[in-house]
């Protein structure tokens, strides 16, 4: 069977969420010896590409719940000593 992007993106896609960190380059490239260049550039391409549209979208969440945060004054014996 030859290998294709989409077995290279599924096999990073598989590694982060095991470990939590995104493969190198150089360790895709020892996963898949003798595969395609080609196909191994669009697999990480793709990974990458997906990461990033991720990270986008959990920052988007994070932003959203920080509006939604109600905030409030701290005061001690009838002065202010701070806002959270």
């Amino acid at each position: 069977m030859s290998v294709n992007r989409w077995m290279i993106y599924d096999w990073m896609k598989y590694r982060y969420m095991k470990t939590g960190v995104k493969p190198t380059r150089d360790e895709v490239l020892n996963q898949f010896q003798g595969a395609d260049f080609e196909e191994i550039a669009e697999g990480i391409a793709e990974f990458n590409q997906s990461t990033r549209r991720n990270l986008g979208k959990e920052a988007e969440r994070m932003r959203s719940r920080s509006e939604q945060v109600e905030r409030f004054e701290i005061w001690y014996q009838g002065e202010k000593i701070g806002e959270a």
